[in-house]
């Protein structure tokens, strides 16, 4: 009888604990039917679901993670672990683009038909690491011996006044050469940047620093892959970089930092997929894309140039998958990202926001604009055959379009309208673009 007790108060211990867990437990079956889950879990899970219902975990999260399935089907092991923190950014169907969220899932496998899952809410966390990669990409840039960088002083309008001798190396280009010319002409797409370059500039103004990556171009046309800091002169004469590399020169408004990191681009583009990417396409993520859209909202509040956005979607992709497998699926839809790649610009936001719906953010573009930049991917993509093994397969997109103004007050009602005009495109037979 004690032992019977005994048992009872460690389930009801192990209950209680399940209960008030700060991470989201679930108890499944192989196909994703939920059969016990904790209120962590209810509170992460429902938002993804428009009817608030939640019976099946694969269901619930097909936009966000779709390659689950895939993963759970391959794990032929009768038990062990099939995914460990794996990070993705939540579609939210009951609030639709309400949040910008990264969650973590692990799924573990302890019976041939029992599936266990944690899920936890890393967003603060991801932006904690964001911050430290930034501050250690500049630490590194100027205190690392093993990393040359070249130093440009410029004027208030982003002309060249100073020149240092890594610049010449890097470039080929000597300081009679560069000085009083746009800083813009050290970028592969010289255009685009110099149409960023006022809103980097008044970025830097506020905060003290930027860091981007970028192509850069040797005066012989060369290309390479740099690093780069925009920051004012007072945060590089902590580090004595002013005085140091332009001794005798016109003091700057603000210092340009370059340094060559072709050799170590797999890396940083490794670090930036973990983080910022979508796994299958490449493409950004949906919680980076409405932190790079944020950045952008804000620039058109304050200078009201152009700001358009377009919602594809990848017209009867569920189809797709139902007859030719999600292997087929998830080669169609790389296909359509590069596709989307190829007609953007580089200045764009490409995002692919969840199952077969891709967003690109398109800076400094009307609505009219938008619309042709849209009919123009709609017919690559209508041209397009995708050859998965022995088959070609037919793919047609719906594209909605819409433009910020004064009524429409944040990135999730921009978002909002294209989406809407997304829907009348279907509605209207597919394979078209509606403007909002």
């Amino acid at each position: 009888m004690a032992n019977e007790m005994d048992s009872e108060k460690e389930l009801q211990a192990l209950m209680t604990f399940l209960y008030m867990a700060p991470v989201g437990v679930l108890q499944m079956s192989a196909d994703g039917q939920i059969s016990l889950m904790n209120p962590m879990a209810a509170n992460l899970l429902m938002p993804l679901q428009a009817d608030g219902t939640l019976t099946n975990l694969f269901d619930a999260i097909d936009h966000s993670l779709p390659e689950v399935r895939k993963l759970v089907a391959e794990h032929d092991k009768s038990n062990g672990t099939i995914c460990k923190a794996l990070r993705f950014a939540p579609f939210f169907r009951a609030r639709r683009y309400a949040e910008n969220k990264t969650y973590e899932l692990t799924l573990l496998k302890v019976a041939a038909d029992t599936l266990m899952g944690m899920l936890t809410d890393v967003t603060e966390a991801v932006m904690r690491e964001e911050q430290i990669r930034l501050g250690s990409a500049w630490y590194n840039a100027l205190l690392n011996d093993q990393f040359k960088y070249g130093v440009v002083g410029l004027d208030e309008h982003g002309l060249i006044l100073n020149w240092n001798e890594a610049m010449e190396k890097l470039t080929g280009l000597s300081a009679t050469e560069a000085i009083g010319q746009p800083c813009s002409t050290l970028f592969d797409d010289a255009l685009s940047f110099s149409k960023r370059l006022p809103d980097l500039l008044y970025d830097v103004t506020a905060s003290g620093w930027t860091l981007q990556n970028d192509w850069c171009v040797k005066a012989d046309g060369a290309r390479f892959w740099a690093s780069y800091i925009i920051s004012v002169p007072e945060m590089s004469d902590v580090l004595d970089v002013h005085v140091a590399v332009f001794p005798d020169a016109k003091k700057s408004a603000f210092v340009l930092l370059i340094r060559d990191i072709n050799e170590h681009v797999d890396a940083s583009e490794k670090m930036m997929h973990a983080t910022s990417c979508d796994d299958l396409t490449g493409l950004l993520n949906r919680r980076a894309f409405f932190d790079k859209a944020e950045t952008e909202l804000n620039r058109w509040r304050r200078s009201k140039r152009p700001l358009s956005v377009l919602i594809i979607d990848a017209d009867h992709f569920k189809s797709i998958n139902d007859r030719f497998g999600h292997d087929v699926g998830d080669s169609v839809l790389k296909a359509l990202a590069v596709a989307i790649k190829r007609c953007v610009r580089q200045l764009d936001i490409i995002s692919r926001i969840g199952g077969e719906e891709f967003a690109v953010l398109l800076p400094y573009t009307g609505i009219d604009d938008a619309k042709d930049l849209a009919e123009r991917v709609r017919h690559c993509v209508a041209n397009l055959m995708v050859e998965p093994g022995e088959l070609d397969i037919a793919l047609t997109i719906s594209v909605g379009v819409a433009e910020m103004n004064d009524s429409v007050d944040d990135m999730r009602r921009l978002v909002k309208a294209a989406d809407g005009a997304l829907y009348r495109a279907k509605n209207a037979g597919r394979n078209q673009v509606h403007k909002a």
